[in-house]
């Protein structure tokens, strides 16, 4: 079964290249990640527990239903209540500077008190496996030091530096190559990893990077030279983001790391994990309807409702901690391995509403991929393609989770559509 599962991901991916000829594409993107996930989950390797078939079934439905999203976007519907622009004028994009340089100023500066915050820890004997408790941690610690901090880290500092990097390579390529902003977005990225104990972002800037690139060589193949400068800054810019990935890694889990067994542990264990919780949820009776899936973006809402009335829906807690907090400590798959928050996409809509929340969340989630790659990669629309290359690290890394539960994932995508702007330019009549 599953052999026949990861031969038909493998088809579609294919059927994908060839009808965009892009690689990036969010029909190959999705497939083929799940050609490979899927077989090797089944296999037990390190011992861990063998999947349910029902989680397989719910991620084939889940992939079907995103299917339907992706073909339906691709066709020409106009949902947008906004006017179209005069026929007279030219449309263009620019980067929003003035915007990006108020919350790029805030995250630094929050970056820098908790960069002297984590050297004090590290100094203390602690580990980055210590930090990373500490970041995720509820109650008060040395990283966790005022209501403040944990404002500006959830609400501005993470969701810029996830917007920064991914605005960084549009930047280069389709931009005014600003070096101040270059600058800043390079130090945002460092000082998040060093403050968080994160590795995520150092993948997903060289996503980004070849996504743009690719995009670039499209339209213009001809007229995009790199120099031999750029071109070893390119090469030494790839060395040191494998470099500080391997360091980061060891920092975390110590120099006898086995990297075979972190490899299975990020992509393949998930689904195991996933097919454990859908018992949970199903003996629990619990419906998100929506609320897990979309969290994030109701956050900030329940999170000021909260600090003026005092009151915090006890159903909303009760789905945000089924949601992510459950999977927190971590569950053992067998043989000691054990697993924590990586769910897959499809848990979180699961729990909003089984079968039903799996089809609706997916379909929605690949119209809006196909939506923005349409007018992104293909139209050179930048704000697009900048929503885009959100949507595609969702798409590649579909074995963590439904992004869209967490806040600062959902803050960053409000901000995309800020950070870029459409400006008019009126042809002259002659």
């Amino acid at each position: 079964m599953l052999v026949m599962f990861s031969l038909l991901c493998l088809i579609m991916a294919l059927i994908g290249w060839l009808f965009y000829r892009f690689a990036f594409n969010p029909i190959s993107s999705m497939f083929f990640l799940w050609a490979v996930i899927v077989p090797l989950s089944g296999l037990g390797l390190y011992g861990t527990m063998i999947p349910q078939e029902k989680a397989y079934w719910i991620i084939a439905i889940g992939l079907i239903a995103y299917t339907a999203g992706v073909v339906f976007g691709s066709k020409k519907i106009r949902l947008s209540l906004r006017p179209r622009y005069d026929q007279g004028a030219v449309v263009g994009y620019r980067v929003n500077y003035r915007f990006l340089s108020i919350i790029i100023i805030i995250s630094l500066l929050y970056y820098l008190v908790q960069s002297y915050n984590v050297a004090r820890v590290l100094l203390s004997g602690k580990t980055y496996a210590d930090i990373r408790a500490m970041v995720a941690a509820n109650e008060e610690n040395a990283l966790r030091s005022s209501r403040l901090m944990s404002v500006t880290r959830a609400f501005i500092a993470v969701p810029t530096t996830y917007l920064s990097i991914a605005i960084l390579p549009i930047e280069i390529f389709y931009g005014k190559k600003n070096k101040l902003f270059i600058l800043e977005s390079l130090l945002l990225m460092v000082l998040f990893v060093f403050t968080n104990g994160a590795r995520s972002v150092i993948l997903w800037i060289a996503i980004y990077f070849v996504c743009v690139y690719l995009a670039y060589r499209k339209k213009h193949s001809f007229s995009f030279k790199i120099g031999k400068k750029y071109k070893r800054i390119i090469i030494l810019g790839g060395i040191l983001l494998f470099i500080m990935l391997f360091y980061m890694t060891i920092f975390r889990k110590g120099r006898n790391v086995d990297f075979g067994r972190q490899l299975f542990v990020y992509f393949i264990a998930p689904i195991p994990h996933f097919s454990h919780y859908i018992d949970v949820v199903d003996y629990s009776g619990q419906f998100g309807y929506g609320i897990s899936s979309f969290y994030g973006f109701l956050y900030p809402f329940l999170y000021f409702f909260k600090l003026l009335t005092g009151y915090f829906s006890s159903f909303v807690t009760d789905i945000y901690y089924m949601s992510f907090e459950m999977m927190e400590p971590g569950f053992n798959l067998g043989h000691e391995l054990y697993m924590n928050a990586f769910v897959t996409i499809f848990y979180q809509p699961y729990l909003d509403g089984r079968f039903v929340g799996v089809v609706l969340i997916l379909m929605v989630f690949g119209y809006m991929c196909s939506q923005t790659y349409k007018k992104g990669i293909e139209d050179e629309n930048l704000k697009s393609m900048l929503l885009y290359l959100l949507l595609l690290q969702k798409i590649l890394f579909s074995f963590v989770r439904f992004y869209f539960t967490q806040q600062a994932q959902a803050m960053c995508f409000i901000f995309a559509l800020f950070a870029i702007s459409r400006v008019y330019k009126y042809r002259e009549i002659r």
